[in-house]
């Protein structure tokens, strides 16, 4: 019995010695398959979409980041020290669709933010340093503050309306490359320089400088952080569609050159932004004009900005008088204040611009008298146009108007000027323009007008003129319109006005002048065989040759 058990249990280790055999090579087998290869590529990670994390920054051309946790951690961080600096509000933070959360969120997810992680989130020292001398916490903000520019102006339904935002808010370089001046040379419309151009240590460190964003569709208003470009030298967003006021803040750019903010929709006073705090001390030109700004011009404006060479105020809706610190601006060459709805009379102190070349003052409401004046309002030699139409203005003309040798386009028409035409018209020999129109002088004409050979606009019309055309009027050989209509002018038409070739527009008509237009002037028109280019004549030729007063054989209306 013991024999057939041993042999029992022979067999069965047998078996059991097989099938363990058999186990081990399937499992052999089995290896390639369930052991991951060394040599293969990771399987790629799934990132959450925007969608699903509502806090995920907004990005042009980006992917969300890569690690969800690290990027918590580096947007706290940032919003950490930009409130702790002052560069943001924490009201501005609470709504995560304002520009100032997209920015944020945005910024974020940038090597740079990555950069400002490492180095500095466990740093003390940040909550006291100056981030405007570091040369990374500059950058930093920088295109914080473009960001919220790019958001505030551009961002509509999700879509930014910008016309042109090449290089705007796109990936920049890697973590392990120079990113921090990315800014400086791939977006449209910046322009950066050294900081100190002369010192080694910060050579390398470029800041914002220039920033030009002309016909570019802006639209909605101006944000504070773009006071946080501390070294602007030059601002220039004109041909937009900006609104509200100018920031408050922009009035501490004291690097501030070159501000141009025209043909937008701006509004608010200007008193709000260049009051007595004002630190524009470096400003050469203020480009204000075309928006719907109202209210005074500051009383300061001449001794806030002292080096102020151009000064555009024109089409907006101004209701002060002229500041008599305009007087203050010893640099100042060309000054537009027109249509507005300025009063008052023109300080005397402004005789003290001696480098002015162009004044505009027309379509206001100034009033005076400037040949009563103490002094001669206008001493510069510099000057080359004034406008000073539509206001109202009286007395007779100031002589000492056509005393300037450079002056070329002088235009005082609709006030109420009153008097002769002086004989020293004739001394203003640059002239290129001359209008008078609607106004009250009267008086002949006097044949130093001859002198203005370079006259090419000439309009008398509306006043009060009599007696004789003087002959003289042949000599303003490039005459190209003439206007004398509603005057009380007499006699013959001089046919030495045939002498002016360039001449296209003769209005005469409401006069008193008698006989026949003159066929050496009928020889300029366009339908003579010479093809001239004169095309409007006009005279008081209407009811046929027995009622006309002059009868016209080229007239284009006859009245």
């Amino acid at each position: 019995d013991s024999d057939v058990d041993d042999d029992g249990k022979g067999r069965s280790c047998l078996k059991m010695s097989v099938a363990t055999f058999f186990v081990m090579v399937l499992l052999f087998m089995l290896v390639p398959f369930v052991l991951p290869d060394r040599n293969a590529s990771p399987p790629p990670q799934q990132t959450p979409s925007s969608n699903d994390n509502p806090n995920s920054p907004t990005t042009t051309g980006d992917s969300s980041p890569e690690d969800p946790i690290l990027w918590a951690e580096i947007m706290g961080s940032l919003r950490s020290f930009f409130l702790r600096h002052d560069i943001a509000s924490k009201e501005s933070f609470l709504d995560g669709t304002s520009p100032q959360s997209k920015a944020l969120n945005w910024l974020s997810n940038t090597p740079l933010a990555s950069s400002y992680n490492s180095n500095y989130q466990h740093d003390s020292h940040t909550s006291s340093q100056n981030w405007e001398q570091d040369k990374l916490l500059r950058p930093l903000v920088e295109q914080y503050s473009l960001a919220v520019l790019y958001y505030t102006t551009g961002d509509s339904y999700g879509d930014n309306v910008w016309t042109n935002q090449d290089g705007w808010l796109t990936a920049p370089p890697s973590e392990e490359e120079d990113n921090t001046h990315y800014h400086c040379e791939f977006y449209w419309g910046i322009t950066c320089a050294p900081l100190y151009e002369n010192d080694k240590q910060w050579n390398k460190m470029e800041v914002v400088v220039g920033l030009n964003l002309t016909y570019n569709n802006l639209q909605s208003s101006l944000p504070t952080e773009l006071a946080l470009l501390r070294n602007l030298e030059s601002l220039e967003l004109p041909y937009n569609s900006l609104e509200g006021p100018l920031p408050q803040e922009l009035a501490f750019l004291d690097q501030l050159q070159y501000l141009d903010m025209g043909f937008n929709l701006l509004t608010g006073q200007l008193d709000d932004t260049l009051g007595e705090t004002n630190m524009w001390s470096n400003l050469f030109m203020l480009g204000l004009n075309d928006n719907q700004f109202s209210g005074s011009i500051p009383s300061t404006l001449g001794t806030s900005l002292p080096l102020l060479e151009q000064l555009y105020l024109e089409n907006n809706q101004f209701t002060s008088s002229v500041p008599e610190s305009l007087g203050q601006l010893s640099d100042i060459v060309d000054i537009r204040m027109h249509k507005n709805q300025l009063s008052g009379e023109l300080p005397n102190v402004l005789a003290a611009m001696t480098n002015l070349e162009i004044l505009f003052m027309h379509e206001n409401q100034l009033t005076g008298i400037f040949a009563a004046l103490p002094i001669r309002l206008f001493e510069t030699h510099k000057l080359t146009e004034m406008r000073f139409s539509d206001n109202r203005f009286s007395g007779s003309l100031p002589l000492y108007f056509f005393e300037l040798p450079n002056l070329e386009y002088l235009h005082l028409s609709y006030n109420m000027f009153s008097g002769q035409l002086p004989p020293i018209l004739g001394d203003a020999i640059s002239l290129k323009e001359l209008t008078l129109r609607e106004n009250k002088l009267n008086g002949s004409i006097p044949s130093s007008i001859g002198n203005l050979v370079n006259l090419e606009l000439l309009d008398l019309g509306e006043n009060e003129l009599t007696d004789v055309l003087p002959i003289e009027m042949g000599e303003l050989i490039n005459l190209e319109s003439l206007y004398l209509e509603n005057n009380r002018l007499q006699d013959l038409i001089p046919y030495k006005m045939g002498n002016l070739k360039n001449l296209q527009t003769l209005q005469l008509h409401w006069n008193a002048f008698s006989g026949h237009v003159p066929d050496e002037i009928c020889d300029l028109t366009s339908n003579a065989n010479g093809g001239g280019s004169l095309q409007i004549v006009t005279v008081d030729c209407a009811g046929g040759d027995a009622a006309a007063l002059i009868t016209c054989d080229c007239c284009s209306d006859c009245f």
